[in-house]
């Protein structure tokens, strides 16, 4: 005699526990991609930052590999110090070359004394080259109003980060008083920008009609 065949199938209780088990599995899954992804994105905030203070660092190097002993120079900063430095200020000498003024036109100078200074700001740093000349009538170093001065501007921020730089000497960082530091301290902060949300609002204004334009124009708010 056959056996008739079974027409069971799963019971109430086994769907939802297999269910339940594929929510967890799902919600465990997605916590994983999501702590994975704001580690990836931290990650590149730091190295746009890094990247940012690199920039600056490298250019402030580069100047202070050629800087020569200010106290050679009289008065070039309203007295002989060897270094100028602040907390916000990096002032020194160094020789570089120069296009200077002649009646037969602009002529290349080299190994000429100019003044390279740095001013750094919350997200910004400033540097400023001044060529120099001595005033035999004054006995002491001054600008060269003759050949004007050379400024540029970086911008230490973008959509991710932001850096500061603070200035020192000696492994001290801070003050206002001229030193003969033979070293110079760099600060560099960086603040990340995190992403925590993003905020999409549709408001249909008092008439409760979508928006079309040339009709409800003055009572639609949309913010994306």
């Amino acid at each position: 005699m056959k056996t008739p065949p079974s027409n069971s199938g799963f019971s109430l209780i086994e769907i939802l526990v297999a269910t339940t088990l594929l929510i967890v599995i799902v919600i465990m899954v997605g916590m994983v991609f999501q702590q994975s992804t704001l580690a990836w994105n931290s990650g590149m905030r730091r190295v746009e930052g890094t990247i940012l203070a690199r920039t600056a660092i490298g250019m402030i190097e580069r100047d202070l590999r050629k800087a020569i002993d200010g106290r050679g120079y009289k008065d070039w900063r309203g007295g002989t110090p060897a270094i100028f430095v602040t907390d916000s200020s990096l002032i020194f000498l160094t020789f570089s070359d120069v296009m200077e003024q002649t009646p037969s036109g602009l002529i290349p100078v080299r190994d000429r004394v100019v003044r390279i200074e740095y001013d750094a700001g919350a997200s910004w740093l400033v540097r400023r080259e001044t060529p120099m000349v001595w005033d035999p009538t004054g006995s002491m170093w001054k600008d060269d109003d003759s050949i004007p001065s050379v400024e540029s501007r970086i911008e230490l921020t973008n959509a991710v980060a932001t850096v500061q730089l603070t200035f020192g000497d000696n492994g001290t960082v801070g003050g206002s008083t001229p030193t003969d530091a033979n070293a110079v301290t760099i600060n560099v902060e960086v603040t990340t920008q995190e992403n925590l949300a993003t905020v999409r609002v549709r408001s249909l204004g008092p008439d409760g009609r979508e928006y079309q334009k040339g009709v409800t124009d003055d009572d639609d708010i949309v913010i994306w």
